[in-house]
């Protein structure tokens, strides 16, 4: 069942790739271009990543990040990048800080008290945005 639900993951975040996406492996920014990513059938739990120039690289599942369109704007909360802040966003942040790995996380978002590391402090956050109703979009 795990493997069928990031099987399901990586085909709904390869719908998203565009050509202005940036990938980001261990949160840095990628400056090479890359065309698609696939599921590593000899290393489960790893993607492959295909670069333009032919190449591709291996790496865990959990390393990375593909930001469609090149996400400028984040919203405080938006854990899974729908622009709405709901209880996918705290189920999503629980799942990252429990090991699930979502390719379609975005950690700047899910850090909502920016202290760089996704925990349970930002999945309650979350839920009080939630209950609040006062998600602010930053720059």
């Amino acid at each position: 069942m795990k493997r069928l639900k990031l099987l399901f993951a990586c085909l709904l975040s390869l719908s998203t790739l565009q050509a202005q996406s940036i990938l980001k492996i261990s949160g840095k920014e990628v400056k090479k271009e890359f065309s698609h990513i696939t599921l590593d059938s000899e290393n489960p739990g790893n993607l492959i990543v295909h670069f333009a120039d032919d190449t591709q690289e291996s790496y865990n599942m959990n390393q990375v990040e593909v930001l469609p369109n090149g996400v400028i704007k984040v919203i405080s909360g938006d854990a899974n990048g729908d622009k709405l802040v709901s209880i996918s966003d705290a189920v999503a942040t629980v799942n990252k800080i429990l090991g699930t790995n979502n390719p379609l996380f975005y950690f700047d978002a899910a850090d909502v008290n920016r202290d760089k590391v996704i925990s349970i402090t930002d999945a309650v956050m979350i839920v009080n945005i939630i209950l609040n109703g006062d998600s602010q979009v930053e720059q």
